[in-house]
């Protein structure tokens, strides 16, 4: 499991609770704590980095990665520089409902809770940033009272909810 995922997985559980994958995921981590007798910390039992702050990073990226699949352009420089004028316009306002996916992502972006990237270079690199998984984003947190406003907007999200 990447850290990324795990970081989602942990974010998932903090804002919703225990659901079968989350609890399957940390019975699987205090197995191996267990069995190591410690010597694997339970934070790298369950793949988290070191740092809720660093968490907070892998989230934002993760996020923001996915909202860059909802802009327009063909090189991820285009996306990045889309995506920089999208994260100006974005709405800090968590309780709002979203007319759009970006709009989603980008709200759980910032409700990360780390500093937001400031130059395109950056969101280029995250963009950029290859983590040989498919995180299923959407599958890990979308809420369930934007399924239906979303599934309207991109019917290609049936698969990922």
């Amino acid at each position: 499991m990447t850290p990324e995922r795990a970081a989602l997985l942990l974010h998932r559980a903090i804002s919703r609770g225990f659901e079968p994958e989350i609890e399957a995921w940390v019975l699987r981590a205090l197995h191996l704590w267990w069995e190591s007798r410690g010597s694997i910390s339970v934070h790298r039992a369950l793949g988290l980095p070191t740092t809720p702050a660093r968490a907070s990073l892998l989230i934002r990226d993760a996020w923001l990665r996915e909202a860059g699949k909802f802009v327009s352009g063909e090189t991820s420089w285009q996306r990045a520089s889309a995506l920089a004028h999208e994260l100006q316009h974005a709405t800090r306002n968590r309780a709002k409902d979203f007319r759009s996916s970006l709009e989603f992502c980008l709200a759980q972006a910032i409700a990360s809770g780390a500093p937001l990237p400031d130059t395109r270079e950056r969101l280029y690199q995250i963009l950029e940033a290859d983590l040989g998984e498919d995180l299923a984003i959407h599958a890990l947190a979308f809420p369930e009272r934007h399924e239906v406003a979303l599934r309207s907007i991109h019917p290609k999200l049936l698969d990922l909810l």
